[in-house]
């Protein structure tokens, strides 16, 4: 079980095709990504040491996913697409880290995914508020335009699309 990776090359294409088109590039991160879904299945652990009611013997039930948790990846990549297609998201098949919003099967926007990593490309307004209807169930942190992903600089040129 692993989380959303897009491919490099997916995600060079998507900027292109936002950059042809005039659009900004913005980047997120989703807060503690992996501690957002909901256990499907019941899951025990130890009390933590300061936590420990009755007896240390006694257990917890989990409800949402730990960072740690070997489903904790496979959750996150549930839980995420599931939003993204409430919102009005396509998920593409030709890779499926790769949303995109349509208004009369014309593409308005492009989301990628890469693990908790998020690039919105669109208008600023739809981009802000995709955003915001991202935050009504994640944390996220605003990176602005973007500049590095993956450990490469990335440069747009709006004069010379």
């Amino acid at each position: 079980m692993f989380a959303p990776v897009i491919w490099f090359e997916t995600i060079r294409a998507a900027i292109y095709y936002a950059v042809q088109r005039g659009w900004t590039v913005f980047q997120y991160e989703v807060k503690t990504a992996f501690l957002c879904g909901d256990l499907a299945e019941a899951i025990f652990m130890k009390q933590p040491p300061g936590f420990q009611e009755n007896g240390p013997d006694n257990v917890c039930r989990l409800l949402k996913s730990l960072y740690g948790l070997k489903q904790a990846p496979h959750i996150w990549n549930k839980t995420l697409p599931t939003k993204l297609v409430a919102m009005g998201f396509e998920r593409m098949d030709s890779d499926f880290r790769l949303y995109a919003l349509k208004h009369y099967d014309e593409v308005n926007m492009l989301l990628t995914v890469y693990v908790d990593g998020l690039l919105l490309m669109g208008s600023p307004e739809l981009c802000e508020a995709t955003a915001a209807s991202l935050r009504e169930s994640f944390e996220l942190t605003t990176m602005g335009n973007v500049k590095y992903l993956l450990g490469v600089e990335i440069q747009i040129d709006r004069l010379r699309r």
